[in-house]
Order: structure tokens, then C-alpha cells, then sequence
């Protein structure tokens, strides 16, 4: 089997994606805040809310990064002579015969796999480096065709 992951020189990319998305969060909040405080509608004590919740919001942004970084590091997906087997935290094991695969469609950001049984059971990301993403890519269209023709 044939071993695949995450490719690290992607990972800033995701990091900067989450402190944006949650310091965009943080930045909407203070200038509600602001706007709230302006018309009267806060008093002392509410005010004291603020800083609870942008410390709240640091540390949900702490933790995603941190999540992420996690899934970075552990992600797998093994490909072998007809499987594919995909690991990832906090996700069971999740093995897909070749057989088994009646189609692929490529999204924004990857492959999506469906079966006999599923529909989009599996998203392969691009993130995994380039020339690895295009040798799945190729070896599980190959194992599409093989399936397409035994049908026919």
C-alpha cells in the first residue's frame, strides 16, 4: 500500500484562513459593541462582556488552529492493489473496495467518491501535494473505468 498525506507547505494557508475568519468574527463583535454603546442600549456591566468574548473568540481560534494542525499531522489515505483506506482523527477507519466505486467528481476542493451503497461517501481534498493528488486522482479513475466496462 501506497501511502498519501496533507501536504505541510499547504498548512499556513489553512492557519491564516481560521485567524481571519475568527478576527473577522472578533473585529464584527467589538464594532457592535461600539454601535450598541453609542445608542445607550449597553451599561457598565455589559461592557464587561466584551472582553470575555473576545478572550472566548481567541481561544475558539486557538483551538481550531490547534484541531487542524492535529489533522494535518494525522491525516492518511493508503491506496492499494484494489482499496483505498482513509484515516483521519477522531474518524473511524474508512476502506473502500475498488469494485465498489461508481463514481468521481471533482469539486473546488477535490475528488468526490461515490459508491454502490453511498453517494459522496469520500472527499479527497487538495490539499495533499500536487503530483500526489493527480496520481490518486488517476488511479482511482482508472479503477472507475475497469468498473464502468465489467458493466457493460
Amino acid at each position: 500500500m501506497k501511502a498519501y498525506y496533507l501536504d505541510p507547505k499547504k498548512f499556513p494557508k489553512q492557519k491564516k484562513n481560521l485567524i481571519l475568519l475568527y478576527g473577522s468574527t472578533g473585529i464584527f463583535l467589538v464594532i457592535a459593541t461600539i454601535i450598541m454603546n453609542r445608542s445607550g442600549q449597553l451599561v457598565g456591566t455589559q461592557l464587561f462582556v466584551l472582553p470575555l468574548m473576545l478572550l472566548f473568540i481567541a481561544y475558539s481560534s486557538y483551538r481550531a488552529i490547534k484541531q487542524r494542525k492535529q489533522f494535518w499531522d494525522e491525516y492518511k489515505l493508503e491506496i492499494g492493489e484494489n482499496v483505498l483506506v482513509q484515516n483521519q482523527p477522531r474518524y473511524p477507519e474508512l476502506r473502500i473496495n475498488s469494485e465498489d466505486i461508481n463514481s468521481i467528481v471533482e469539486k473546488k476542493f477535490g475528488l468526490v467518491i461515490s459508491t454502490t451503497k453511498y453517494n459522496n461517501l469520500l472527499g479527497i481534498t487538495k490539499d495533499l501535494p500536487d503530483a500526489d493528488y493527480l496520481e490518486v486522482k488517476e488511479i482511482l479513475q482508472d479503477w472507475l473505468d475497469q468498473n464502468q466496462s465489467t458493466e457493460s
